[in-house]
């Protein structure tokens, strides 16, 4: 009677999902449901972050992450030991009879969806680690790559300046780091190889030994289209 229940609620909830658009969905199972939604959800974050209004999830999609669902998660685990405890009490006839063919199935579709997820429990550990590390190191290049902005900003300052008030007087020739400048909570900068119109600047992390950040900066204190020159972990 449980089984029986059990097909007639899902069958009324297919019903009922079906009522709110007509249209036939193309998709009937998506293959990891927590998969596809963090698909939507990584989407929509990057039209947001456009600008963008996110479009609403599509009937086929909703359909599909709720076949998922059922599937994986009410079926399987029902017929699987249900089935199980059908083999257990009954007297053993034929392979064929229909507690195996339910244990055979309820088996795949758990198994199907509780096996990738008994993967990423013991992966998540070390993938969470490994972002976090990532992001760190990251976050410690950008800071380093602000420090030499910092310092291009300054060496610029210099080089329009003109000499009777200590500058440049248009080169970046004689240019030298202010103190205060020159070293930060995250990095050490050095500028190195001016000349009139170039000027390279150097910044190495203090967090990550050998890792450093180098840029050359032209005559209108931009850099130079080449863009940045990353060495050591911030490859």
């Amino acid at each position: 009677m449980f089984i029986r229940w059990l097909v007639a609620l899902t069958a009324m909830t297919f019903a009922l999902t079906l009522l709110v658009d007509f249209s036939p969905p193309r998709s009937v199972v998506s293959p990891l449901p927590w998969v596809t939604a963090g698909g939507i959800t990584i989407q929509q974050g990057l039209t947001i972050f456009s600008g963008g209004t996110p479009a609403e999830m599509s009937f086929e999609v909703r359909y599909s992450i709720l076949g998922t669902l059922l599937a994986a998660y009410v079926i399987g685990p029902t017929l699987l030991f249900f089935s199980w405890r059908r083999i257990a009490i009954e007297p053993k006839t034929s392979p064929m009879r229909p507690a195996s063919i339910g244990f055979f199935f309820g088996a795949i579709l758990t198994g199907v969806y509780m096996f990738p997820l008994l993967l990423m429990s013991v992966a998540h550990p070390t993938v969470a680690s490994s972002m976090r590390s990532t992001q760190a190191l990251g976050q410690d290049r950008d800071w380093v790559i602000n420090g030499i902005f910092r310092v291009s900003l300054d060496a610029y300052q210099y080089k329009i300046l003109p000499k009777s008030f200590g500058g440049g007087g248009g080169s970046y020739l004689g240019y030298r780091i202010p103190e205060g400048v020159g070293r930060t909570a995250y990095g050490e900068y050095l500028a190195t190889e001016e000349t009139d119109s170039t000027l390279t600047i150097s910044g190495s992390s203090l967090a990550y030994k050998g890792a450093s950040v180098r840029g050359v900066y032209g005559p209108d204190g931009k850099l130079r289209r080449a863009g940045f020159t990353f060495i050591g972990q911030y490859q």
